[in-house]
């Protein structure tokens, strides 16, 4: 049996994923944590704004590395 819990650093997505963590000890099952990030278009509004492209790639990813760490320590 394996769970999989999407996580993304929220406090509601921190609950699902303790709360996966006792039910899945408790079934005996495999636990596997997804982090999906959006990239937003960079064409558009982000150019726009003036932002680099590069750099709000880069700080998805960053935020997509710390919710993943996060659920590590859980």
């Amino acid at each position: 049996m394996r769970f999989v819990v999407a996580f993304d650093g929220s406090e509601p997505s921190q609950r699902a994923l303790k709360q996966a963590i006792t039910l899945g000890k408790a079934a005996g099952a495999e636990l596997e944590v997804v982090t999906v990030i959006e990239e937003p278009p960079v064409s558009g509004f982000v150019q726009w704004a003036g932002l680099n492209p590069d750099y709000v790639r880069e700080m998805l990813e960053q935020n997509a590395r710390q919710a993943q760490q996060t659920s590590q320590t859980l």
